[in-house]
């Protein structure tokens, strides 16, 4: 026979094991799926990114690895990471060996001018940062969404004591 527990006992074990019974007869948290990179567009290619086509690095061009790749950092988040330091790298080496870069017509028949070989690896990879990052707060609302908060479970409980009680009364 168990011995006799004081009420504050029994009704603190019975929060326990009720807390317990709603921790595990919610459902299971999915992390939300990776967000699918839409690829560049053919016009943002021609007009923002022509240049990654003259970069290359492993056999292809930057504008083939990068157009849609999701944005990677190094393991502190600060630097580009994977193929786009590789490109950003191979990019401005471009510039260097070719001093004339400027003078290419597709930049100078624009009103406004483009970036360069290197300036297009990091504008693009800033709009795969921005991209990711709206993914990862949309995947955090609906994460909390569908989460009770405190005050929810609190409630949960209150009911299931009540109802217990309600139970041993009758």
């Amino acid at each position: 026979m168990l011995p006799r527990l004081p009420r504050h006992c029994k009704l603190y074990v019975f929060m326990v094991l009720c807390a317990r019974q709603l921790s595990a007869s919610r459902a299971p948290t999915r992390p939300c799926a990776d967000s699918v990179v839409p690829s560049v567009s053919e016009e943002d290619h021609q007009k923002r990114f022509f240049m990654l086509d003259e970069v290359r690095f492993e056999g292809s061009t930057c504008f083939q690895l990068l157009k849609s790749l999701k944005a990677s950092t190094d393991s502190l988040g600060y630097m580009p990471d994977g193929p786009w330091a590789s490109c950003l790298e191979q990019a401005v080496q471009y510039e260097e060996k070719n001093k004339a870069w400027m003078l290419d017509p597709r930049f100078l028949s624009r009103k406004t001018t483009p970036q360069g070989p290197a300036g297009q690896v990091v504008e693009l990879f800033a709009e795969r940062v921005v991209e990711t990052q709206i993914h990862l707060e949309d995947c955090l609302q609906s994460i909390e969404a569908r989460q009770d908060s405190p005050l929810q479970r609190v409630k949960k409980l209150a009911s299931s004591l009540q109802e217990l009680m309600l139970s041993r009364k009758t």
